[in-house]
């Protein structure tokens, strides 16, 4: 289900900081919204991911840029290294490698881009697990 208002990004430990230009017509919203490149116009833009890949890490910012031109604005994220707190669906294993189900949950099929590694479930909140991202191991 995608994601539709704000939400505040869970994360901790080592960050790694990344600033991208959004693609045009998109809004990204913050709450561990991930975020793919897509090439389709050859300008290697920020899309909310839909599960099919080329996933580069997680929003921490929201960025609105439904009425504007390809790369008019740019968006933060936390990029590999980072430890964010995503829900998830089906079963997993720590240690598992964790694929994006659509802009905001992640699993373990293999249909959707690589997200990263489940390295523990999140101490209070139900179905989230920390992911360290990884997105091209």
């Amino acid at each position: 289900m995608a994601l539709s208002s704000d939400q505040q990004v869970i994360n901790r430990g080592e960050e790694s900081i990344l600033e991208l230009p959004v693609s045009a017509s998109q809004t990204l919203y913050a709450r561990g919204i991930l975020v793919a490149v897509t090439d389709g116009n050859g300008d290697n833009t920020l899309i909310p991911n839909a599960g099919t890949g080329n996933v580069v890490g997680v929003a921490t910012e929201g960025k609105d840029n439904s009425s504007g031109a390809s790369s008019a604005v740019t968006c933060k994220l936390l990029g590999a290294g980072s430890r964010v707190a995503l829900p998830y669906s089906g079963t997993i294993v720590l240690g598992d490698a964790l694929y994006a189900s659509d802009d905001q949950t992640v699993g373990n099929g293999a249909d959707g881009g690589r997200v990263g590694v489940a390295e523990e479930f999140h101490e209070s909140l139900a179905t989230t697990v920390w992911v360290k991202i990884d997105p091209t191991a």
